[in-house]
């Protein structure tokens, strides 16, 4: 933990436009992506698709699984998703039941706010109320130093982009996976949203948080960004709140990193 000396430190310097690492506020580190199929012949990760992300100090896996599941009670017409994270090779005390929630909560409205992914079309939901394909997201830390939440969200985009789901066939609400069929690659992937949020310092802006920055602010924005700059939701969080006056521009900071992430996520997934 920083103490309040080099916690005020960090934020004069970002105040100055002057970081840690000799960044400027809008300046991103880079992003490196490894993404892979399930079906690939050497694929190193036991899932679906996958993804492995560093940026900076933080170094994360991404892994998508689905499998044939019943649906919820309480949405017995769509596919159910869920969110892990372990946290435990990084080291981080991660017993935050809040924290946890929130955290895994915006992921899921990552895939679920843009309408980029129709939950419940015959592809997802084969059967209301008797089978759904339930997508499985599990978020493996390495090592953190920021960026957690923006960094899963990119990664997510691209292990989804590998991910395909098995084709069926159904006789009387009876569901069985045809493995001698194609399987489907999830359609809209491309118009999901990523994450990008904006801390803001005294009357400065910065993006891409390290870990130190995290910790020595009070105000943050996350915001959801699809391709085009449209704005899927955003989530305030932090000690202070925000004055609305300042929303706009946390707002245009974010969609500037977004498109910088994106023109780094395309060349990964279609290399």
């Amino acid at each position: 933990m920083l103490s309040k000396g080099e916690q005020a430190f960090i934020a004069q310097g970002i105040e100055h436009d002057v970081r840690m690492d000799g960044r400027t506020c809008n300046e991103i580190r880079e992003i490196r992506l490894s993404v892979e199929s399930g079906r690939d012949e050497n694929a190193k990760y036991p899932a679906d698709a996958s993804c492995r992300l560093v940026c900076g100090g933080t170094d994360i896996l991404v892994g998508v699984s689905v499998n044939l599941e019943t649906p919820a009670a309480s949405a017995p017409t769509e596919c159910p998703i869920s969110v892990e994270f372990d946290v435990a090779a990084a080291h981080v005390a991660d017993t935050d039941d809040a924290v946890k929630a929130f955290r895994e909560a915006l992921v899921r409205d990552v895939i679920t706010s843009s309408g980029a992914i129709d939950t419940s079309s015959p592809l997802l939901c084969p059967v209301p109320y008797v089978k759904a394909w339930a997508i499985f997201i599990d978020v493996v830390v390495f090592s953190l130093d920021g960026g957690l939440l923006d960094l899963t969200s990119v990664a997510l985009k691209a292990a989804l982009s590998r991910t395909a789901i098995p084709a069926t066939t159904v006789t009387d609400d009876t569901v069985v996976i045809d493995a001698s069929a194609p399987s489907t690659p999830l359609p809209g992937i491309e118009r999901l949203p990523v994450l990008a949020t904006v801390g803001k310092y005294g009357t400065a802006l910065a993006v891409d948080l390290d870990q130190a920055e995290e910790h020595a602010g009070h105000s943050f924005l996350a915001v959801a960004v699809s391709p085009g700059d449209d704005v899927s939701f955003t989530r305030s969080f932090g000690d202070h709140g925000i004055a609305l006056d300042d929303i706009p521009a946390m707002i245009s900071a974010a969609q500037d990193v977004a498109r910088r992430t994106e023109a780094v996520l395309d060349t990964a997934v279609s290399g």
